[in-house]
């Protein structure tokens, strides 16, 4: 009997999420992608890694984050 009970609500509550809950999931608002404006100078970038007793590892955190910003500033660039 409990075990019933406890099904039926556990449905219930699936049911009411999928169906009257307006579809939650689902984003309404959707940005359209803009393009970069061209300019000779690019700002400044500051990055903040948190770092935790990881000195081994930081520095190819550091070159690994360095290189993918290199990488983005050549496609806004060269495009």
């Amino acid at each position: 009997m409990i075990r019933n009970l406890m099904a039926v609500s556990a449905l219930a509550a699936w049911g009411k999420l999928l169906f009257a809950h307006g579809r939650f999931w689902r984003t309404g608002a959707q940005l359209t992608p803009v393009r970069a404006a061209q300019t000779d100078s690019w700002p400044d970038v500051a990055v903040v890694v948190p770092a935790r007793d990881e000195a081994e590892s930081i520095q190819l955190s550091r070159d690994a984050a360095a290189a993918g910003l290199q990488r983005q500033a050549q496609r806004r660039c060269c495009r």
